[in-house]
């Protein structure tokens, strides 16, 4: 039998009074004992392991007694032993010896026990078994390092919301101080650290929901670094409630080259019953330089307040000397017509009476410029610091003059704040002040904190200001001008480019309009100044739409278009153009808006208070900004405006084609659940606080391969717009489509994206720098373009396309949702963007056009040049207005002050097949052609570009 065994074994022994011994095995045997001797019984029972067959024993005794022997146990389960002949006594001890075959194994033990005469005794001997060491031994010299332990991890606090940074520090202790010093690095999700390779970093969040931050100790020993984790919920804040009011912040008045007052003005733009368009809030604007005309005095006697009533046999075009007012600083012109400065009638005239207006009627409104600008044309800018202070609302206006200065000498309102940084700014910086008297009494100084000042070589030392001679050194000037800002007020200010195509291109030696470049340096010097372009003009109504004109001047020699030729659709061709100057721009990951403005002066062939125009609408009345102005249960207030323009939340419309936009793009969300959140925003007027969720001016942040949905809702106004004309809308007449131009209806919406790939590098012009091509480079002779192929790379992005194409039917249909709160109709659409893998942008835009329409839109549905509609020239004009008026009504047909569409006179061959009618012009072609802009919602993909210019 094989005997296997485990660790240990045991001997069962006995003693016994038999004179024999009964052995298991194949050798059992039998010993004749005396009756004076006992006997001992043993069984060795063996586990599982190695063989034994023999194994070896040796009992000891009192008086030296010793006994050897050994048991077979090869083949047996089990061994008993019965050793007789032991002498009676006590302290007997057996000791067992066993080695497996193999020799691997031995075991051994003992036991005491006592013999008693005649009798057998069992005794358990346990043996304990070991095996033979099978492997070898190395000495090895070590050195001993003891790990690092963190002891703690702290953020304070744990929970912030989105932007806000969090205090993270970790304490950890190595006790040896070996190999190295501690290490720490720190890592997670949903936010970004500062100085993570420190105890006490900084964490900002940037997504919503919870996130892990971990930090990782390490003395230098890759085999024993330490890591704590620490758990932080980013939140979105509660922000301030906002809702979206319709302003305009350009507009003329008899202060500088505008036809009316401005208390006309101010009625006009915003009263609701007389003139049914009233803005929101209204900024009153007029050009920087001089001016002859006592802007403060009223038409006639519905115009007259306590104090400043209608003074027979004067009125807004009286000047200035010839109303008892004295011009100060270096003065121009002759007695009785010498110019006013503008910072004079800023500070001592305009301001004075916008507050007391703005108190009168509860209205928001304050005093901006549009500036003549160093190097460039016009920007519509303000400095609001000081303008309307809240001490206003509880003060108890005069109802008499201000002690003697009646009218016309001076002022009859003395107001409690005042607008004196706006003025300085206009001495400091205008092109069109040249006054060097440092604004007589007031003693300006236009430095500048840490530039050259009077080192610049184009300071004057008399003026203590700059003066700029050429477009080069004018465009130093306006970046002055801005650091002027920046410095002095920079929550409190804005400036943005006005009409910016309409002057043509840059001209460094001349002082004409904007390039790309020029743009991009105004936002790097003051990004919450210079934020945006109002590359949707006024002037809608002039012979050229916009005034926006074909060879509309000579530079240098050279006949210059505006920038595009023209406007396509009433817009800008840096605005209109799909992939043009404004998506470069957005490309870039900068905060540069999309505006719109009136540029109000006057009513062209007609009077201020004709419903028709060949020139100029009212604020309000056809073009208007929508801002985001979160006021909460405040009143409106000039800093809650613009800080809302700032932002970017804003949009600019035609026509009152739409009055509500909600635009949103969020993550982790169902199409259906975005629909509600921009159906429910644009319903209320306002943009709901959603976590995952960015509106126009804003960043969605995501991580890589996430879907984004994008959520549209509009409002197409039921009834009529405040256009006088209700006739059918010639423009889509060609198309067959009856629709009266009063009664516009929305046609479609795109949704247009491109990629942000970061700000370009001042110093590689090719990226930075580009002009638009000018004349037939870009506007061909036919009216059709030559495309982006042309248009330098600078100022262009190839990205940007359109997503989808939204309308009421077809493909990609909107959904029809009726407002709870109001039962008016809005629509709703939405758009999924799959596994987003890069930072890009997604901006809106509609129009009540199809596509398609004769000399209106492209195949796409895209704005064609207006030049087939402009009055400059009549042998480009296109599209028929067929519908007669009646004898009693101008406005129920083609009024008489259409142009007449003649045949060309130049050389090409052509004709025209509408040469003799009347054709679509002035304000018809502003009422046909109506186009909405909405602000891009950028969306920033982690590990991706990042969107730099918006926080």
């Amino acid at each position: 039998m094989i005997r296997t065994f485990g660790k240990m074994t045991a001997l069962a022994l006995a003693l016994s009074s038999s004179t024999f011994i009964t052995g298991c095995g194949k050798n059992s045997t039998t010993v004749e004992s005396p009756s004076s001797t006992g006997t001992v019984d043993f069984a060795l029972q063996v586990a599982g392991g190695g063989q034994i067959d023999t194994a070896s024993y040796q009992i000891t005794g009192p008086n030296n007694f010793t006994k050897n022997g050994t048991i077979n146990v090869s083949q047996s389960n089990t061994l008993t032993a019965t050793i007789g002949g032991l002498p009676a006594g006590t302290g007997f001890q057996i000791t067992i010896q066993a080695t497996t075959t193999d020799g691997s194994t031995s075991c051994g033990g003992s036991k005491m026990f006592n013999v008693t005469a005649g009798q057998t005794v069992s005794v358990q001997v346990p043996l304990a078994c070991h095996e033979a060491p099978r492997t070898g031994s190395v000495v090895v010299n070590g050195t001993l390092n003891i790990c690092p332990t963190i002891d703690g991890i702290s953020a304070n606090p744990a929970e912030a919301n989105v932007g806000a940074p969090i205090a993270l520090a970790v304490t950890a202790h190595d006790s040896d101080a070996a190999p190295q010093a501690l290490g720490y690095a720190w890592s997670g999700n949903g936010g970004t650290f500062a100085n993570g390779n420190t105890a006490s970093p900084s964490f900002t969040c940037n997504t919503p929901g919870m996130t892990t931050v971990t930090v990782t100790v390490s003395d230098g020993d890759p085999a024993c670094p330490a890591t704590m984790n620490a758990q932080i919920n980013c939140t979105v804040a509660d922000r301030t409630p906002g809702t979206y009011v319709a302003g305009d912040f350009h507009n003329h008045t008899t202060c500088s080259d505008g036809t009316i007052s401005m208390e006309k003005l101010i009625k006009k733009a915003t009263d609701t019953v007389e003139t049914p368009w009233g803005l929101d809030w209204f900024v009153q604007a007029g050009h920087g330089g001089n001016g002859n005309r006592n802007c403060q005095l009223v038409e006639d006697a519905s115009l007259t307040t306590p104090l400043y009533p209608f003074i027979s046999g004067l009125s807004p075009n009286t000047t200035w000397e010839a109303s008892g007012v004295t011009p100060q600083g270096d003065v121009s012109g002759t007695t009785p017509n010498r110019n006013m400065w503008r910072w004079q009638s800023i500070q001592q005239f305009q301001y004075p009476l916008v507050e007391y207006f703005n108190a009168l009627k509860n209205l928001p409104l304050f005093i901006g410029i549009e500036s003549v600008v160093a190097g460039h044309e016009h920007s519509s800018m303000s400095v609001i610091t000081g303008q309307i202070p809240a001490a206003l609302d509880t003060a108890v206006l005069p109802t008499t003059p201000n002690g003697t200065a009646m009218l016309p000498a001076g002022s009859p309102y003395a107001p409690i704040g005042n607008a004196n940084n706006l003025a300085q700014w206009e001495y400091c910086f205008d092109r069109a002040d040249t006054d060097l008297s440092r604004g007589a009494a007031n003693q300006y100084d236009c430095s500048v904190m840490g530039r050259p000042n009077a080192a610049d070589p184009i300071w004057n030392a008399t003026g203590h200001k700059l003066v700029s001679t050429n477009g080069t050194t004018g465009h130093a000037k306006t970046l002055e001008a801005l650091r002027w800002l920046n410095e002095k007020s920079p929550n409190e200010s804005y400036y943005v480019p006005a009409h910016l195509e309409r002057a043509g291109q840059f001209n460094p030696n001349g002082n004409n309009g904007y390039n790309v470049e020029s743009l991009r340096d105004f936002n790097n010097v003051a990004p919450k100044i210079a934020f945006g372009m109002e590359t949707q003009p006024g002037h809608g109504a002039s012979a050229n739409r916009g005034e926006y004109q074909v060879l509309r001047q000579t530079i240098n020699g050279v006949p210059t278009d505006s920038v595009g030729g023209t406007t396509f659709g009433g817009t800008g061709v840096y605005g209109a153009i799909v992939g043009g100057v404004w998506d470069a721009l957005l490309g870039e990951g900068r905060n540069f808006w999309f505006f719109a403005s009136s540029d109000w002066h006057n009513r062209g062939n007609f009077g201020p208070d004709d419903r028709r125009t060949t020139q100029d609408f009212f604020p309000g009345e056809y073009q208007r900004n929508y801002a985001l102005v979160r006021n909460g249960s405040d009143k409106l207030r000039p800093q809650t405006i613009v800080d809302g323009l700032r932002t970017g939340n804003n949009f600019g419309t035609q026509g009152q084609l739409i009055d509500r936009l909600s635009f949103v793009a969020c993550s982790g969300k169902s199409d259906g659940q975005v629909a509600e959140i921009a159906a429910n925003g644009a319903m209320n007027k306002t943009v709901l606080n959603v976590a995952g969720c960015a509106t126009m001016g804003e960043k969605l942040k995501v991580a890589a391969n996430t879907d984004v949905v994008i959520g549209v809702a509009v409002r197409d106004p039921a009834g009529p717009n405040f256009s006088p004309y209700t006739f059918t809308n010639p423009s889509l007449a060609q198309i067959g489509m009856n629709v009266p131009l009063n009664m516009p209806v929305l046609d479609h919406v795109d949704l247009i994206s491109g990629l942000v790939t970061g700000y370009a590098d001042p110093n590689n012009l090719a990226q930075y720098a580009g002009a638009w091509p000018a004349n037939t480079a870009w506007l061909q002779a036919d009216g059709t373009t030559t495309g982006l192929g042309s248009v330098p790379a600078a100022a262009k992005n190839l990205s940007t396309g359109v997503l989808r194409t939204f309308n009421g039917a077809g493909a990609t249909p909107w959904t029809k949702v009726t407002s709870f709160v109001d039962g008016t109709t809005f629509l709703v659409m939405t758009y999924r963007i799959p596994a987003v893998a890069a930072s890009e942008y997604v901006r809106v835009r509609g129009s009540n056009m199809p596509a398609a329409v004769p000399f209106e839109t492209g195949t796409n549905g895209e704005p064609l040049a207006d030049v087939y509609t402009n009055a400059n020239d009549t042998s480009r004009l296109r599209i028929p207005c067929l519908t007669p008026h009646s004898a009693s009504s101008q406005f129920d047909g083609c009024p008489d002050h259409l142009a007449v569409a003649t045949t060309p006179t130049t050389g090409t061959g052509q004709t025209n097949p509408i040469s003799g009618q009347k054709a679509v012009s002035f304000d018809v072609a502003a009422w046909s052609d109506l186009w909405f802009y909405g602000n891009p919602v950028y969306i920033e993909v982690a590990g991706s570009t990042p969107v730099a210019g918006v926080q």
